[in-house]
């Protein structure tokens, strides 16, 4: 995502950008760890909020989304869900980030 600027883009324009890692690579099990959270945020010089599961919680990103390319909008304060995409499963084709950057900005009237 920082390789193109989306994330800042969507901070620039007021909004906030949170990534949750909830699987590492096309495996949905097992969760990933630390140390491969370290290095895909390492590996994407991400400049974004970036997490993944609680340990007492392994899974429940994949498990609540059940699409490993899922981009979430939620507006705050209210937690209200008001866009969803599940983009590329295959890993060949751009980012859902790029359809949520389009959305985000015109949410934000920017």
């Amino acid at each position: 995502m920082a390789a193109n600027g989306l994330g800042q883009g969507i901070i620039d324009a007021g909004g906030a950008v949170i990534e949750i890692l909830g699987t590492y690579g096309f495996a949905t099990t097992p969760a990933p760890t630390h140390a491969q959270l370290d290095a895909w945020v390492n590996a994407y010089d991400l400049n974004i909020s970036t997490f993944i599961d609680a340990d007492s919680a392994p899974g429940q990103t994949i498990t609540a989304f059940m699409v490993r390319e899922t981009t979430v909008i939620v507006k705050v304060p209210s937690m209200q869900i008001v866009w969803v995409d599940h983009g590329d499963i295959t890993g060949t084709t751009p980012s859902s980030i790029n359809a949520a950057a389009t959305e985000m900005h015109m949410l934000l009237g920017k």
